[in-house]
């Protein structure tokens, strides 16, 4: 089998279609030890095509599935030479779905207390911020040693999983940071942290 991430490619990152399969990347476990030039092997969406050599899918490197979710394609190998064939091997083609979250995180509210690094006590620049206090919030229920949740400062880098900041330390960044334009006022600083969940098992987030 051939396992995916539902992507944002197809239009929609929960509708169980990835496009781009690349179908023959298959041919050298299914050929094994046998020689690519003495065999074709030709990819198909039912077991009666795979039979009768009909419709083979002619994008088997820049495949769609037409099934959502999982579906399986059926290989036809034959002989170049005799022309004989086995139409006895399949594999399927599984997209697992993203992890959401659906329900609204709270905001995060914290003190602007004075530290070693910085005593201003109305800068709004805070220290030890504890990002990670919102796990409970973004896993909502979910198996907390099957999926791992992390903070970000971009969507793009939650959506690779990359430059994971700090769940117990973090600073606010002030080039992020949106300050209120009467300082000497009590209106907070906002800075917006974009979450990520990485199911574990299926490796996708």
């Amino acid at each position: 089998n051939i396992e995916f991430c539902d992507d944002f490619v197809s239009g929609a990152f929960d509708d169980g279609i990835n496009i781009g399969i690349n179908l023959r990347d298959q041919v050298s476990s299914i050929l094994g030890s046998l020689s690519p030039s003495n065999y074709t092997v030709t990819f198909h969406t039912t077991a009666a095509d795979a039979n009768t050599d009909s419709n083979p899918i002619v994008n088997d490197t820049n495949f769609t599935n037409t099934i959502r979710d999982n579906q399986t394609i059926y290989v036809r190998v034959e002989n170049n030479n005799s022309g004989c064939f086995n139409d006895h091997i399949s594999f399927n083609i599984i997209i697992h779905p993203l992890p959401t979250i659906s329900n609204t995180i709270p905001n995060l509210e914290v003190c602007d207390i004075p530290t070693s690094s910085d005593s201003d006590p109305r800068n709004r620049l805070a220290q030890n911020i504890a990002l990670g206090d919102r796990d409970v919030d973004v896993l909502n229920g979910r198996d907390a040693t099957q999926f791992q949740v992390s903070y970000h400062k971009t969507a793009q880098e939650a959506r690779d999983g990359t430059n994971p900041l700090s769940k117990t330390g973090y600073s606010n960044d002030p080039l992020t940071t949106n300050f209120p334009s009467n300082l000497i006022s009590d209106d907070p600083a906002t800075e917006i942290i974009h979450i990520s969940i990485l199911n574990t098992t299926t490796g996708c987030r």
